[in-house]
């Protein structure tokens, strides 16, 4: 029969116990758990700021925004993990293409023959659950929007970077609703 050593302290060199026991105090570590839960897990005590780019042209007049429904439902998973809305600081910029999301239906229906805006609702749900929309000014001074075309929940910002650039420095995360579409 033969005899198999087994590794013991006094077999292992130095450094192979210190990396044992290393090992060992972090697998303990990790099994405990953490008490403020799992990392990544949204904590109801913190506050999130993110800044949401809405920009692309929508796929049609009466289709809902891709990106507006990303932002609900994330709206929605946040709510769910109890984090209230005087936690959650989400701000949609809403600039380029999608200026006309912003405008109320007769606005909206004026730029788009006579179609109805088929995000209103949503926009206005989100803005009622602390949602901000702030639609920045187009570029071009001959696509100047009257305040009276707005929606009343929808503020009129400066251009679309200014306003990216203010928000982050205030420590809102910028976040593009595509890459949003492709979690």
């Amino acid at each position: 029969m033969r005899h198999v050593l087994r590794p013991t302290p006094s077999r292992m060199p130095k450094a192979g116990l210190a990396a044992g026991m290393v090992i060992a105090m972090f697998a303990t570590t990790a099994w405990a758990g953490d008490p403020n839960g799992p990392t990544g897990m949204p904590k109801p005590s913190s506050t999130y700021r993110f800044v949401f780019d809405l920009s692309a042209v929508p796929p049609g007049p009466d289709d809902i925004d891709p990106g507006l429904r990303q932002v609900a439902q994330l709206v929605d998973t946040y709510a769910a993990y109890g984090v209230g809305t005087g936690h959650r600081k989400f701000v949609v910029v809403i600039h380029g293409g999608k200026v006309d999301l912003g405008l109320t239906a007769a606005a909206y229906g004026a730029r788009n023959g006579g179609q109805g805006n088929a995000n209103i609702a949503l926009m206005r749900s989100l803005a009622n659950r602390g949602v901000r929309f702030i639609l920045s000014e187009p570029s071009s001074p001959l696509e100047k929007i009257d305040r009276r075309d707005v929606q009343p929940f929808v503020e009129i910002g400066p251009n679309a970077n200014i306003t990216f650039l203010d928000l982050e420095t205030g420590g809102y995360v910028y976040t593009s609703t595509k890459s949003l579409a492709n979690e």
